[in-house]
């Protein structure tokens, strides 16, 4: 008798486990969250919806490549994915990237790597208007060689403005700043031919924008305060 009941005990098991394994009717695996894996992090590259992200050492996601997948063209880049809040946005994550119009950078950013927008067609960059504490960087040639890019919404976390950050830019277009960059490199601006069509908006006093308007001067570019949104 003991010898039966074991055995029906043991086909029980077999069962349940077969069909706890085809839940979904279509033995899909449904994967939880990555974890971090320290040095290697790097190396593993994930996806949540239209992106593809890597872990970085501290925790945080860098961007690697835009997919498109939903079609949208306006994108507002998620604060966080899966868990992890993005930092930065790699090199030529949006490069080429042809079905974008406006892209609405995250709160938690602190770099925009070389090259990540590359000859994007995108139209209006706006950043995510936060009071955090922590600083971002435009790394040289971020935004090179964007024809169409008309509109760029700064926040206060922009500290550094690397060199040719928006090089060879095509069409005329103003961009705004919420608080003087600590840093603005040689040919940060340069928009070639278009220079003369820049604009530089502020918010409140110039006085406050040393900066800025060191840059701005030699070139000529106009200092226009935005009377919308100035303290």
């Amino acid at each position: 008798m003991k010898k039966i009941i074991s055995l029906i005990l043991a086909v029980l098991c077999v069962a349940l486990t077969f069909c706890s394994c085809n839940k979904n009717g279509d033995n899909s695996v449904t994967t939880t969250a990555p974890a971090v894996t320290g040095e290697n992090s790097e190396n593993t590259v994930y996806t949540s919806g239209d992106f593809n992200y890597v872990i970085l050492p501290q925790g945080t996601a860098k961007i690697v490549k835009y997919n498109g997948t939903s079609g949208k063209t306006d994108v507002d880049i998620p604060a966080s994915l899966d868990g992890f809040n993005v930092t930065v946005i790699g090199e030529n994550a949006f490069t080429e990237e042809q079905n974008v119009s406006t892209v609405i950078l995250p709160r938690y950013l602190t770099e925009i790597e070389a090259r990540a927008f590359n000859k994007s067609p995108v139209l209006n960059i706006w950043f995510h208007q936060t009071k955090g504490d922590h600083s971002t960087v435009i790394d040289s040639y971020a935004f090179s060689e964007c024809n169409n890019l008309r509109q760029i919404m700064l926040s206060s976390s922009v500290k550094r403005i690397e060199s040719n950050a928006f090089y060879l830019g095509s069409v005329p277009r103003y961009i705004k700043f919420f608080t003087d960059p600590e840093y603005i490199g040689s040919n940060a601006f340069d928009f070639g031919k278009n220079i003369d069509k820049l604009e530089f908006w502020h918010v409140g006093d110039i006085s406050n924008y040393k900066n800025l308007k060191s840059y701005a001067d030699p070139y000529g570019i106009p200092l226009v305060l935005d009377k919308n949104t100035a303290e």
